[in-house]
């Protein structure tokens, strides 16, 4: 009886493991998609604020949330969560901002102002900011902002935009 139990058990796991592992997969946005980014520049230094913007495409109000990536080792991996909202760069739990139809979310924008690239240093600080001099070892060789976009209060991403890439640069 228990070995009939220990089973039905493992059978019950698998199916919620697979309905978990089943549900859609964000689609990877090229063309026709949702939002549009505007104002990302190809290169970025300290002086350097630009207002990018997230356009909402679409007929629908939606959620998004902008957040950094850098290419690490061949690698993109997730910089800060969000830099529409720099209060929420680290945070577990988002904020979504909402967009109407067809408007629009602007944000003024420098990456060399992005805490985790400026405290790349040692614990004490010591080193220098990433746009202060050439890039240092182990600071993202490009970056790019990813746009994760949610049907208004679902909760569930439907759609990740991608900017074009950019470099850090020391600057004048």
């Amino acid at each position: 009886m228990m070995g009939h139990f220990r089973q039905m058990l493992a059978i019950i796991s698998l199916l919620v493991a697979t309905s978990l592992y089943s549900a859609p997969k964000p689609q990877e946005c090229t063309r026709g998609c949702l939002v549009k980014i505007e104002g990302v520049r190809s290169e970025y230094s300290p002086e350097l604020h630009t207002s990018v913007s997230i356009f909402n495409e679409s007929s629908q109000d939606l959620d998004i949330n902008v957040a950094l990536e850098g290419l690490e080792s061949g690698s993109w991996m997730e910089i800060a969560g969000s830099v529409s909202d720099g209060s929420q760069a680290f945070s577990k739990m988002l904020r979504l901002t909402p967009i109407k139809a067809e408007s629009s979310l602007a944000f003024v924008f420098n990456p060399c102002e992005t805490s985790i690239l400026v405290n790349t240093g040692d614990s004490l600080r010591r080193s220098d900011h990433p746009c202060t001099r050439s890039i240092k070892k182990g600071a993202p060789t490009s970056l790019r902002l990813r746009v994760d976009v949610y049907k208004r209060h679902q909760g569930r991403v439907i759609q990740r935009v991608r900017s074009k890439e950019f470099r850090l640069s020391a600057g004048n």
